[in-house]
C-alpha cells in the first residue's frame, strides 16, 4: 500500500459567476481532497490574479478554516519562492 502524499498542488479555485453553486463546489470538492489527502501540505496553484476566476485564494483559505483546516493549505505569493517541507 502506498502512503499519501505529504504535499501536493491543488487546483481549487471556480470559474464561476460569483453566488453560483458551482463555485461553492469548486471550494468543497478542495476540503474534500484535502481531506482524503490526511495531513498533506495542500498549495493552490492558478488561483488568483486571472479574470476568468471568481473565487480568491482569501476564500479558499477561509472555507479550510471552516473544515479545521487552516493550517493545511500553504497559498503562494505571487513573485515570491514558496518552500514546502516534507517528509
Amino acid at each position: 500500500m502506498t502512503s499519501p502524499p505529504s504535499a501536493g498542488p491543488l487546483a481549487a479555485t471556480a470559474q464561476e459567476p460569483r453566488q453560483s453553486p458551482v463555485m461553492r463546489a469548486a471550494v468543497i470538492c478542495a476540503v474534500r481532497a484535502a481531506e482524503v489527502l490526511g495531513d498533506a501540505v495542500i498549495v493552490p496553484l492558478h488561483g488568483e490574479g486571472w479574470a476568468h476566476f471568481s473565487e480568491t485564494l482569501d476564500y479558499l483559505a477561509r472555507n479550510f478554516d471552516y473544515a479545521g483546516r487552516a493550517d493545511q493549505p500553504r497559498i503562494p505569493v505571487a513573485g515570491e519562492v514558496l518552500t514546502v517541507a516534507t517528509g
